[in-house]
């Protein structure tokens, strides 16, 4: 069976994270922090890259409602946000090499409309075998992640609306199994603009 990662919605991440502040830090400093963010991301120094824009754009509101809720104090403790982290069996795939992400995809729309399991799916398709997925599903298990520094960094990027989970928690599989720093694994593989990471975390 495949395991879910819990959903996490933007405003369930508590906004000093967003911010790249720890929790009760002084309003002086949530202010210079938000200026600090708004310059950084400005999209006239995206236009370059339409990657790169559409990031700093999504960035830039992310870090406008961060900033109010932290005005409003309108958000859960931080602490709420550390969830387990539990690997999708597609995503382990990808991170393994195995498939794609539009491969991946592709399964899960039949999925819908079939009813079957994802894993079935892939091994009917040849894109791995039987005993391919035994193993790859007796790993899933196995896979954990402490809530530290990367995990904490990836959620300041889905909070950001900068990278979706799922290509977040490819990354984190990757830390899992061979201590490749998140943002290298999601700038190689095209999915995080490096002048927005940039940005984010030369103010951070």
């Amino acid at each position: 069976m495949d395991a879910l990662v819990k959903k996490t919605k933007t405003q369930a991440i508590c906004p000093y994270l967003i911010l790249g502040l720890e929790k009760g830090i002084s309003r002086l400093t949530v202010e210079k922090a938000y200026w600090d963010l708004y310059d950084a991301l400005d999209e006239g120094l995206f236009l370059h890259s339409p990657q790169a824009w559409v990031q700093a754009t999504a960035a830039l509101m992310e870090v406008d409602n961060a900033y109010e809720r932290i005005v409003a104090a309108e958000f859960a403790d931080v602490g709420s946000n550390m969830e387990p982290f539990w690997p999708k069996l597609g995503q382990i795939l990808i991170a393994a090499g195995k498939i794609n992400m539009r491969q991946l995809h592709d399964a899960i729309a039949d999925q819908e409309v079939e009813h079957r399991p994802l894993g079935e799916l892939l091994v009917e398709r040849q894109l791995i075998t039987a005993d391919e997925l035994e193993a790859f599903l007796s790993s899933q298990n196995a896979l954990s992640l402490p809530e530290d520094s990367p995990y904490r960094r990836g959620l300041r990027l889905i909070g950001l609306r900068i990278v979706p989970e799922d290509m977040v928690c490819i990354a984190l599989i990757e830390y899992c199994n061979s201590g490749a720093k998140l943002e290298d694994t999601l700038m190689s593989r095209g999915w995080l603009s490096p002048e927005v990471l940039e940005a984010i975390t030369a103010k951070a």
